[in-house]
């Protein structure tokens, strides 16, 4: 997933989510071994010593499908660290790539997305994030749950500042059902919401 904004008439924006094609490395460059804190041993590069990533657009309506992404360089940000029990900050830079592993992604990431298969790990009750999750995959058999929703419908319930909404919507048309029609009426006319 791209995480930066570089050029969003060409799908390449923040949340964009790509296939990795290829890394290019600079020249010269090897890797290194790296033990992770399970005790797993792998050969890493880092991101100075990436020339590019080769990427396909994972959405194949997005024209050019296929870009590269370069490292970003000298980021700046406050580190902190921990020397004697003493916490210390200082600045730092770094090279980084603008990306981030896709094989699990936040609820608010998936707003406006559509996937085969779907696993979601964990339910939270805020409001719509339950509908934001269930409308994700194109059919219910791609859905895959851990844990079993709530039957506590008040769990569900919409907020005070909405249901005021559209209990307004209510009262200036008169119905109990609001049209699409009548939902961009009142919006050209700049209704206030309460």
């Amino acid at each position: 997933m791209f995480v930066q904004n570089k050029d969003v008439p060409n799908g390449q924006a923040n949340g964009s989510r790509a296939f990795l094609q290829r890394i290019t490395v600079v020249p010269g460059e090897q890797p290194f071994n790296c033990t992770l804190e399970c005790g797993t041993t792998v050969r890493v590069y880092t991101a100075k010593q990436i020339k590019s990533l080769h990427v396909e657009q994972e959405n194949q309506q997005i024209r050019p499908r296929n870009f590269e992404i370069v490292p970003t360089k000298a980021c700046q940000f406050l580190a902190s660290m921990e020397i004697n029990g003493e916490k210390l900050f200082t600045k730092m830079k770094a090279t980084q790539l603008p990306v981030v592993s896709n094989s699990a992604t936040a609820g608010h990431k998936l707003q406006g997305y559509t996937a085969k298969q779907l696993l979601v790990n964990e339910w939270r009750y805020a409001q719509n994030w339950a509908y934001v999750m269930l409308s994700r995959a194109k059919e219910m058999t791609g859905l895959c749950i851990r844990q079993t929703l709530s039957k506590k419908l008040e769990k569900f319930a919409m907020t005070p500042d909405m249901l005021a909404m559209i209990d307004g919507f209510r009262q200036r048309l008169h119905v109990d059902v609001i049209q699409d029609s009548d939902y961009v009426e009142m919006i050209n006319e700049e209704m206030p919401f309460n």
